[in-house]
């Protein structure tokens, strides 16, 4: 059981340093760490939106804002007539619940989001 618990918090570690790997790359790419979002707005309930960028690069899932028991319902309102296989969901917040994070994360692995590379 141990074990388990340990492989479950390594797998999270990871997740999120990969997570705050690919925000400092966009911040790099972009100039800003805010990527075009007012920084109020990372104080408000989390959005999401999709970021098209075409021709550069393929498009991007935002979600900006602290996470709250209504956040992972919400994503499973955007993600519901969308084709998100494979797509990267960029992550620009200031906190929030942590259930309710992890609650996100598996929303996100479920909709077929793929993990930042890095």
């Amino acid at each position: 059981m141990r074990a388990r618990w340990t492989t479950r918090v390594w797998i999270l570690l990871s997740a999120a340093t990969e997570c705050i790997a690919l925000l400092g790359l966009v911040a790099v790419l972009s100039g800003s760490a805010y990527a075009g979002v007012a920084p109020e707005e990372r104080k408000l309930p989390m959005k999401f939106s999709w970021v098209d960028c075409r021709p550069n690069c393929r498009g991007w899932v935002s979600a900006v804002g602290i996470v709250t028991a209504e956040t992972p319902r919400d994503f499973d309102d955007f993600a519901r007539d969308r084709q998100l296989t494979g797509e990267t969901v960029v992550l620009d917040s200031s906190g929030g619940s942590v259930n309710d994070s992890i609650a996100l994360g598996r929303r996100f692995r479920g909709s077929g989001c793929r993990r930042p590379s890095g």
